[in-house]
Order: structure tokens, then C-alpha cells, then sequence
């Protein structure tokens, strides 16, 4: 069998939305946290600063995490790997070997060029079963080889 040109190879888009299994999950900790804290035999004063710590922690992991706002990855064979925020341009990014694969989500970790690595979670809420199973096998395939780095 003929194989196609790269001008006509084939180009898989995952669009990641936001998890809402990771936002409760989220929560849960937080709130089992603040559970913790006035269940103990500390000082008023002591459970007030450690409930603002809390609070404060769960207000920067909501705003930091980029799995809330929703991205989109896409693949090929002639541009690789790419990423781009819903409303920006794609990024060439290159998937580091540290990356973890299970079948319920997916630890991501990526290099930008010249930038420091980053890590995003991808949940299998985020998109349809088939979508997540294609996302797996492409990385599996293409993106975890250890001369990638």
C-alpha cells in the first residue's frame, strides 16, 4: 500500500475541556482539610490561620490550573505535537518521558521551546470515550519515545 504524502497526512485534535471530576476532587480534599482542622485541639486563632491557608490554597489552585479553562492538542506527523489555550495560537510543544498513562486520566508533561516544563491532568471526563482512547494510543505511538527529549 501506498503511503500518503506528509502535504496529506492526517491530523488528530483533542479538544480538552475542563474536569469536573478534578474540580470536586478538588474540593473534597479542601473540605476534608478544613474537616481536619476543626476536629483538632488547636487554639481558635491557630484554626482561623489554617482555614484562610486552606482557602487561600484551594483560590490559587483554581486559578493556576489550566485544566479549568479548557485546551486543545493536536497531532501530526509532519508539525508533531501542538497546544493551544481555547483562545490563542497553536504552540509546538514536545512530550516528555516522565509522562504518566493510565486508563481514568492522563499526567501530561511538555516542554514549550526555551520555556521551563509544564504538566497539565487530563481526566477521561474531559472528553468522549473514543477521543480519550485515540488521545492515548497517539501518545503511546508517538510522543513517549525517550529520544524525544
Amino acid at each position: 500500500m501506498p503511503s500518503l504524502s506528509k502535504k496529506f497526512a492526517v491530523t488528530q485534535t483533542f479538544n480538552i475541556e475542563s474536569s469536573r471530576f478534578l474540580i470536586n476532587w478538588l474540593f473534597a480534599l479542601h473540605a476534608i482539610a478544613i474537616l481536619a482542622t476543626f476536629t483538632n485541639s488547636l487554639s481558635i486563632v491557630y484554626k482561623i490561620i489554617l482555614l484562610i491557608g486552606i482557602l487561600v490554597s484551594l483560590i490559587v489552585q483554581l486559578k493556576r490550573e489550566d485544566n479549568f479553562k479548557g485546551l486543545i492538542l493536536r497531532y501530526s506527523e509532519v508539525t508533531g505535537w501542538e497546544i493551544t489555550s481555547l483562545e490563542n495560537q497553536f504552540s509546538s510543544i514536545q512530550i516528555l518521558p516522565s509522562t504518566v498513562i493510565t486508563h481514568y486520566l492522563i499526567v501530561l508533561h511538555y516542554k514549550i521551546q526555551n520555556q521551563k516544563k509544564r504538566a497539565i491532568i487530563i481526566c477521561k471526563d474531559t472528553m468522549t470515550n473514543d477521543n480519550y482512547r485515540k488521545l492515548l494510543v497517539a501518545l503511546k505511538i508517538s510522543g513517549l519515545s525517550k529520544d524525544n527529549v
